[in-house]
């Protein structure tokens, strides 16, 4: 026994309408439907109603975009003429921040000097993927323009301690390492002002 199948909720609006015009059309022009007049009517209705509504949904939603670019563009003009007082605000005031707030405008902030990076933290020692290789990582500090590494195999001889690879990232795979030989690494961030505190060491043998 056949049963209808609409599947109106995978059918788009458009397709929807075309669809309700094709259903009159045929029920129309066959009087085996005769009967069902008034549901068919009803239907047609609906469907004028929903084609309505969709054309003036697509009329507003081109009107809609062609106002949001016309205020885009106002936006445009209003950044670039106030841009242009502000200039002149700043030129008249002179340094004088009564003369800036009293136009209305806000003084900026006096930059921070730069500040001594802080300790490194979190530093660990994984082997490498070859032999005399070590993976290093560590957290990121901020304000830290690079990283310094320092190797060691006598921790307990601060003087020992020596420079061994600089890093721009929270990371860095040291090589030329002895392999089976036990190494303590540390790192420290160096910035604008100054280099920061070492990390705790982090001891391995190289692979």
């Amino acid at each position: 026994m056949g049963k209808i199948k609409l599947g109106l909720a995978q059918r788009s609006i458009p397709n929807k309408i075309q669809f309700g015009i094709d259903v009159d059309t045929k029920m129309s022009a066959d009087p085996t439907y005769a009967g069902l007049s008034a549901a068919q009517g009803a239907m047609t209705t609906s469907k004028t109603t929903l084609q309505t509504k969709w054309t003036e949904y697509n009329a507003a939603l081109q009107l809609s975009q062609q106002k949001l670019t016309e205020v885009q563009s106002a936006e445009a003009d209003f950044d670039k003429e106030m841009g242009q007082l502000a200039n002149d605000v700043e030129n008249l005031a002179d340094g004088n921040v009564s003369i800036i707030q009293g136009a209305g405008m806000d003084v900026k902030s006096p930059k921070s000097p730069p500040q001594i990076p802080e300790q490194v933290l979190n530093l660990k020692a994984e082997e490498g993927d070859s032999s005399g290789t070590m993976k290093l990582s560590w957290k990121k500090v901020k304000g830290a323009k690079s990283y310094n590494v320092e190797i060691t195999t006598d921790v307990n001889t601060p003087a020992s301690w020596a420079f061994k690879i600089s890093s721009t990232k929270a990371k860095i795979t040291v090589n030329t390492l002895t392999s089976g030989t036990k190494y303590w690494f540390r790192v420290y961030a160096v910035g604008a002002a100054g280099d920061g505190a070492p990390s705790d060491p982090a001891v391995k043998y190289a692979p």
